[in-house]
């Protein structure tokens, strides 16, 4: 069976229609299958109010499908996203109410500028989601943990998404940052057991040898530890959005998201450069430990701000 994963940006009423709702926490999860194909859509269902919804809708799918019905603030921190992201494989709809002449400069100059455009009506729709190619096979196991829990007779159990290469039952993998080691007893995809899920694909996971709060939302489940650090300290480099106009200081505090984390942050040993001082290298004390690998896309987040609030993206040094 073929996977694919995509986030779905627009009225909630639309994103929630597309696929059979599966779980609405901190973003909304919904499924269509078709033959021997499934598509898992994701979507920022507590958004606007939580922007880290919209953060953690974003941050898994390599396609973006945005409907855009209304020129506003939230439509700014949307674009500001996913530019500091770098979505570029992503379609665009304009609803009727939208003035094009307005919204033509907004977009100018971001990754949605290149957006080609589709048919935002659910039968058409769910036929184009389908013709999404699956991920490109990779070796080893990435599963990042959206929720987890106990079941009675079954034990410890994780919702997630596989994110590189397939997870096998009676496979043996380390959860992180906690460095805690696990075994896959057994494995679902809708309801179904199968004894190996693809990149893509949405699992349930029933595991040994380990507990929930060893499982927080966020934790990567791998067999790939040695490219994956541990730590609550980490220097990293930064873009910061052109639209971001406070002055960042030394000890300043923020959130710092990364696929699923979301964790409070100190910035320290700020080093400024590029164009406008648009580029910055710093320390990051991170409150509580994450996992982070090289090439890992991560960015700031300033809740309080009175304007946008992700502001920088950047990655590990």
């Amino acid at each position: 069976m073929q996977h694919a994963m995509v986030a779905l940006i627009g009225p909630q009423e639309w994103t929630r229609s597309i696929g059979k709702e599966t779980s609405s926490t901190s973003f909304g999860v919904g499924a269509l299958k078709k033959d021997d194909k499934v598509i898992t859509t994701l979507y920022p269902s507590k958004y606007p109010e939580k922007v880290w919804s919209l953060l953690f809708a974003l941050s898994l799918p390599k396609t973006v499908y945005l409907n855009i019905d209304r020129i506003d603030r939230d439509l700014g921190e949307t674009l500001i996203a996913l530019d500091l992201m770098d979505k570029k494989n992503g379609r665009l709809h304009v609803g009727p109410s939208v003035d094009p002449s307005r919204l033509d400069p907004v977009i100018k100059g971001t990754v949605v500028e290149g957006y080609g455009r589709f048919d935002p009506n659910p039968a058409t729709f769910r036929e184009e989601l389908f013709d999404i190619p699956p991920p490109h096979p990779t070796e080893g196991c990435d599963i990042i943990v959206d929720q987890s829990f106990n079941v009675k007779g079954v034990g410890c159990v994780v919702l997630g998404f596989v994110t590189g290469g397939r997870v096998r039952r009676h496979q043996n993998l380390i959860a992180l940052p906690g460095q805690k080691r696990t075994l896959v007893r057994s494995i679902q995809v809708h309801d179904k057991d199968h004894e190996e899920a693809p990149a893509g694909a949405r699992v349930g996971l029933a595991l040994k040898n380990i507990e929930p709060e060893d499982l927080p939302r966020g934790c990567l489940l791998t067999e790939d530890e040695g490219s994956v650090t541990s730590t609550d300290r980490l220097r990293a480099n930064f873009v910061v959005s052109r639209y971001w106009k406070e002055e960042i200081q030394e000890g300043a505090r923020f959130h710092l998201w990364s696929s699923l984390q979301f964790t409070p942050v100190r910035i320290e040993n700020i080093e400024r450069g590029g164009p406008g001082g648009s580029q910055m290298e710093c320390d990051i004390e991170v409150e509580s430990r994450i996992w982070n690998r090289k090439g890992e896309k991560m960015g700031l987040v300033f809740l309080d701000s009175k304007g946008f609030r992700m502001f920088a993206s950047g990655e590990s040094i």
